[in-house]
């Protein structure tokens, strides 16, 4: 069960208990707007700061720092869920416990995550000149990199032309020409941004002992001016105008297809699970209509699944096809949803979905890394749900109820990728 206390305004502590951990893993998650404008230097700040603070002024201190914690390891990074930009830092550990000595570890490791989020080296308002310099080009390179996977790149594009770059368009990361753009000064004006108006979400899975986690960030909020706080949000996308048609071509030996759909008309947060079990009829299992026709029987592409974004309500088709069969596998995607939407499938063909999502969300109590994000996104959709209530919820799904959010959706956009000719 999630357990929440409120520490002030936009700031909550999140525990998560389950005594089968022998780590514990605290994180302190940023939610920010995403915004074409911010995000890069967002992004930034989560590799920029994990690699000095002011009570271990370099990575060679803070690292054996973190050996002597029965060898902690310290993450950080971004990502974007529905409108939202997370930006987290975290530590893993052994629990007080099991430490040899009866160290107080929890409150050792919250101290140490506190010093290197709210304590960075800033001299003369600026961040280590190096430290950016390395952070920019790395995160460079891994937005560049994201160009080499193709099935990433097209389905980041499809996004980037259906939002036309804003909002939940941007790429997580940003763009390489805003991130080369980034100055020194306006990183520390994001920075503290960050600390006075970003919705924080402080999350612990572990064992027991949480309290010294909660004491060490609650005593570092208290201390800090927080305004014009931001509150998570996503809206979902409503098709409004006709469907979009892209194409961009490039040396690639399999082209790769991305098929976004849309409800054309508001609808309530409650079909998400119709929709959810509806999409992976469609193409989110082996046993799915896009895997056994368009794959198997048709053998009109590499691959061809559906997922469903409930932040956004879209549901995507991406797929990998040769260049002579884009058409044909356009075309055999959409006589797929058709059936769906005409109600050609089984109570059985329901019932094998609904053991699948069973076995898949009690696979999120296997680790604290799942948990974690599984109860993050919840937070940030602004509907929080048990693992047991969303189970039962969807063992309750019938036929009718998938027919009827079926034939909310049409295409709204196609993106192509291929070679030349």
């Amino acid at each position: 069960m999630l357990n929440t206390k409120k520490i002030k305004s936009g700031v909550y502590f999140h525990s998560m208990v389950d005594k089968k951990f022998k780590f514990n893993r605290i994180s302190v998650n940023f939610v920010v707007k995403m915004n074409s404008k911010e995000v890069s230097s967002n992004a930034l700040l989560s590799f920029l700061l994990r690699k000095r603070c002011q009570q271990y002024p370099n990575m060679l201190d803070l690292g054996k720092k973190l050996q002597q914690l029965y060898g902690a390891n310290l993450f950080s990074g971004c990502k974007k869920i529905g409108d939202n930009q997370i930006i987290t830092f975290g530590i893993s550990s052994l629990d007080d416990e099991l430490s040899l000595n009866g160290e107080d570890l929890n409150r050792q490791v919250a101290k140490l995550l506190d010093c290197i989020i709210f304590e960075p080296i800033i001299e003369s308002g600026k961040f280590v000149e190096e430290d950016l310099t390395i952070e920019k080009q790395n995160l460079v390179e891994l937005v560049e990199g994201e160009y080499n996977d193709k099935k990433l790149y097209a389905l980041n594009q499809a996004l980037y032309h259906l939002f036309n770059g804003e909002g939940y368009g941007c790429n997580k990361y940003g763009d390489v020409e805003s991130i080369k753009k980034i100055q020194n000064s306006k990183l520390i004006d994001a920075y503290k941004k960050m600390l006075a108006s970003a919705e924080v979400h402080i999350m612990f899975v572990g064992r027991e002992k949480y309290s010294d986690c909660f004491d060490v960030f609650k005593n570092r909020f208290d201390s800090i001016y927080r305004d014009d706080i931001y509150v998570s949000e996503s809206k979902k996308y409503i098709k409004s105008t006709e469907t979009k048609h892209k194409v961009e071509y490039d040396q690639v030996l399999q082209s790769k297809l991305v098929m976004g759909f849309a409800s054309s008309k508001q609808y309530d947060f409650e079909l998400d699970e119709v929709i959810m079990v509806m999409t992976a009829l469609l193409g989110g299992t082996p046993m799915s209509k896009l895997f056994l026709n368009v794959r198997e029987k048709m053998s009109l592409c590499y691959y061809c699944s559906a997922r469903y974004d409930r932040f956004k309500g879209l549901i995507w088709v991406e797929s990998g096809v040769e260049n002579k069969n884009i058409e044909k596998a356009k075309a055999a995607i959409l006589e797929q949803f058709e059936e769906i939407k005409n109600g050609k499938f089984s109570d059985d063909d329901i019932n094998k979905v609904i053991i699948f999502f069973e076995d898949k969300l009690k696979s999120v109590f296997d680790s604290s890394s799942g948990i974690e994000n599984y109860y993050l996104s919840e937070l940030c959709g602004n509907r929080v749900r048990s693992i047991d209530d969303l189970i039962d919820k969807i063992k309750h799904i019938k036929k009718q109820d998938i027919i009827k959010v079926a034939n909310l959706y049409s295409l709204v956009i196609d993106y192509v990728i291929t070679s030349e000719g």
